[in-house]
């Protein structure tokens, strides 16, 4: 069985819909956790933080050098040529994430569906 969520904005319109496949292990365990714990009952502010807390991955960057194909948790220089390291995001965008996360400050409901 699948389930489905549906994120909902105060004006009604639909910030997400889908399983939260998008969002990586461990964070989706989580955030289904918390939905399947918290969602019913919280709602305006409360519902907003719970959700933008949970999605703190999807800022997360690993710094890479372009030339050696290396990487490393922090910024600095890469060790084995020495050239400046660049950020780049450490799990892949998507679009529905960022809309979601666009929407957060307004989002006000959350619905399951059973597939």
């Amino acid at each position: 069985m699948t389930r489905r969520f549906g994120v909902y904005c105060s004006s009604g319109e639909e910030a997400y819909r889908g399983d939260f496949s998008e969002v990586p292990e461990p964070y989706r365990s989580r955030l289904i956790e918390a939905i399947d714990e918290w969602g019913d009952v919280m709602q305006g502010w409360g519902l907003n933080e719970l959700i933008y807390s949970l999605m703190c991955w999807h800022e997360k960057k690993v710094f890479e050098c372009a030339r050696c194909d290396s990487s490393r948790p922090e910024p600095g220089v890469c060790a084995d040529c020495g050239r400046t390291l660049e950020p780049s995001p450490r799990y892949p965008k998507s679009d529905k994430i960022s809309r979601l996360l666009m929407c957060v400050g307004s989002i006000n409901r959350i619905s399951e569906e059973k597939i």
